[in-house]
């Protein structure tokens, strides 16, 4: 008949040793593991032991520009043309002069009753808003000067720089809520001889200011002479 086995204490107490010392490596590298995949905890906000910060409005210089459109219901919708005019004054003429356009998808671009430009969104083209670039040199007189403008589709923004493309200046002439707004079914509304009294003088203008950043002069600017759909204005 077998003896059972016996363990004295300090056996026992051997394997125990033993059992924990080769359980700690495997513990080890599962705490590993587990440190490895938990989620990295949201960064912290840098700002917040700023006591004075500097708001991003004080570092953009805002622009006189502004967005314009017709006040009647619809009319930045497509197919709908929309006829803008201003007059400005001039005391000395530049030798040069840029205008810069931006928003609308169609545009022709008259100033002093003469057509300077034709142009529309290339429909394969990404940029948005589309941006109307033109040399206006010799344009311009000394005087009184008209400028007026057929729109489609988007909300307009415009200016008049006495300096060559992407040259910064202060403007000549920008859109703002003093502009006139009209269907453009007189003929000749394009001229200066037209009387635009019976349109509304105040549009409606967009409720963001444009800065720096975002000046027309910034981006792509194109030009183009193409013309597609018939007008009414």
């Amino acid at each position: 008949m077998a003896r059972p086995l016996r363990y004295s204490g300090k056996g026992c107490l051997g394997l125990f040793i033993l059992w924990l010392l080769l359980q700690a490596p495997v513990g080890a590298f599962a705490q590993r593991q587990t440190e490895a995949t938990r989620p990295e905890p949201f960064p912290r906000d840098a700002t917040l032991d700023i006591a004075k910060p500097t708001l991003e409005s004080a570092l953009h210089t805002p622009l006189n520009e502004q967005y314009i459109w017709s006040p009647q219901p619809g009319s930045t919708s497509e197919g709908i043309f929309i006829c803008l005019r201003k007059f400005f004054t001039l005391k000395k003429v530049p030798p040069v002069a840029t205008l810069y356009a931006a928003g609308p998808s169609y545009i022709r671009v008259y100033i002093n009753g003469r057509l300077l430009a034709a142009a529309e969104r290339d429909a394969k083209d990404r940029v948005r808003p589309f941006l109307l670039a033109i040399d206006v040199s010799g344009q311009l007189r000394p005087g009184r000067n008209l400028i007026a403008v057929t729109v489609q589709g988007e909300r307009l923004v415009l200016k008049i720089v006495p300096a060559p493309l992407q040259v910064v200046k202060p403007a000549l002439v920008v859109t703002d809520a003093t502009w006139k707004c009209g269907d453009g079914s007189s003929k000749r509304w394009e001229s200066a001889e037209f009387d635009d009294h019976a349109w509304p003088s105040k549009q409606k203008v967009s409720s963001f200011k444009l800065t720096r950043t975002r000046a027309c002069t910034a981006g792509r600017a194109t030009t183009a002479s193409r013309l597609s759909s018939p007008m009414r204005c």
